[in-house]
């Protein structure tokens, strides 16, 4: 080690960018024995390796550890994510999680409401339709378990057409590759929609669960007084 850097000659082959402006600054990409001549030392302080699986880098990092403590070699392993150098993505990651399950969160609670709102005003302009039927000797559980069953058809078509509308237009904008700008960037990162299959399921699920419940609710509050309706109805 010294603390000395040398000047040498070099062939620029081409420029590189670092993506962040700081780091664009001081970024420089050699060889290993060429920038251990410029700095006048052998060491070197990290090796970033890519590996051609990346499911298989806790795998690598338990054996690495192993072998480290068997050589009784102190050499450290670690996720580029965990490292400082990963610490602006690990927070920005952890930040857009945040929003994205707060955004989810809202429109979840926003689409329910909708949902209940909506076969609540069904079985307000069925209400003779749910009193005839009573009257000609249907019991309770009956009607609603009809009710509950058109509400899940109707959220299972729903949702099978919403997702459908969601994949087709999420592989436009994946196609398109809209540009985004953020700050401290040198080149623009292209914006894509991740597409996960179990989220777009357990969304399916749940918005069913939520147009059932909506429609026992709604179908509760109205079939106790559904007769009574029925009949004023008829004897005017």
């Amino acid at each position: 080690k010294s603390n000395f850097v040398n000047s040498i000659d070099v062939n620029v082959l081409g420029i590189a960018d670092g993506y962040f402006r700081d780091l664009d600054n001081r970024l420089v990409l050699a060889s290993l024995e060429t920038l251990q001549s410029l700095l006048d030392t052998k060491d070197v302080t990290y090796f970033a390796i890519q590996l051609s699986d990346p499911s298989k880098t806790d795998e690598l990092l338990r054996d690495f550890e192993i072998f480290a403590h068997e050589k009784q070699v102190d050499l450290k392993a670690t996720k580029w994510q965990d490292h400082p150098y990963g610490d602006l993505y690990h927070r920005t990651n952890v930040y857009l999680i945040y929003v994205r399950n707060f955004i989810a969160t809202i429109l979840l609670i926003l689409s329910g409401l909708s949902v209940l709102a909506a076969f609540i005003k069904l079985v307000d302009e069925r209400t003779r339709e749910i009193g005839t039927t009573r009257a000609i000797g249907f019991h309770d559980s009956y009607i609603v378990m009809s009710f509950a069953a058109e509400a899940a058809m109707i959220a299972l078509i729903a949702t099978i057409v919403g997702t459908t509308t969601s994949l087709f237009a999420s592989a436009i904008i994946n196609y398109v590759a809209v540009p985004y700008y953020g700050v401290g960037l040198t080149e623009p990162i292209h914006f894509r929609v991740a597409i996960d299959l179990g989220v777009y399921g357990s969304t399916a699920l749940c918005f069913i669960a939520i147009s059932v419940i909506g429609a026992v609710v709604a179908m509760r509050s109205k079939i106790a007084s559904s007769v009574v309706h029925n009949l004023t109805d008829a004897g005017a």
